[in-house]
């Protein structure tokens, strides 16, 4: 269920995006879900897992926070992007759609990889600031590493694969 979920979230981005690109609501959404996130993040680097599975409203809940924080984020990219925000030079992006554009590059990867920093940062458990400083670039480190090394790579092998069965219909 909690898959589901997430994919609920993207897909409302998805939908609300074209909604809200002639608001002026495009910073204070990316704002809200990054300050969200980090909350989270920080709250949960200080109770950690014992603390929120004493809580009952937070046990089974911080995952979809965290969804939910990134949606906000994504939501206000997205919504910009699609409002058409100027480029300073032609041929260029805006700050917004290009936070956008790598938002969405990164994303699976943080996804793969968000649980797998707070085990290997154990031993900054007692620094809970710098604890989360390192979390936050190990995964972000590690999703652009996986980007760039398997999705980008399997991406265009699936472009030339996919062009190569056009040709041979007729």
């Amino acid at each position: 269920p909690g898959i589901l979920i997430e994919f609920l979230l993207g897909s409302l981005v998805w939908r609300l995006g074209p909604l809200l690109a002639s608001r002026r609501l495009h910073w204070p959404l990316v704002l809200a879900g990054l300050g969200l996130w980090l909350s989270i993040a920080l709250f949960w680097t200080l109770i950690g897992d014992a603390g929120v599975n004493e809580r009952r409203w937070l046990h089974g809940n911080l995952g979809l926070l965290a969804a939910l924080a990134y949606a906000l984020a994504l939501l206000g990219l997205w919504s910009r992007h699609l409002g058409g925000a100027p480029a300073t030079v032609a041929g260029t992006v805006s700050t917004g759609q290009w936070l956008g554009m790598w938002a969405g590059h990164l994303s699976y990867g943080v996804y793969l990889l968000h649980n797998a920093a707070y085990p290997l940062t154990q031993s900054f458990a007692g620094q809970p600031g710098s604890r989360l400083v390192l979390m936050l670039l190990f995964t972000f480190a590690g999703a652009l590493l996986l980007h760039y090394s398997i999705e980008a790579p399997a991406r265009r092998w699936g472009r030339r694969l996919a062009a190569g069965l056009d040709r041979q219909q007729p």
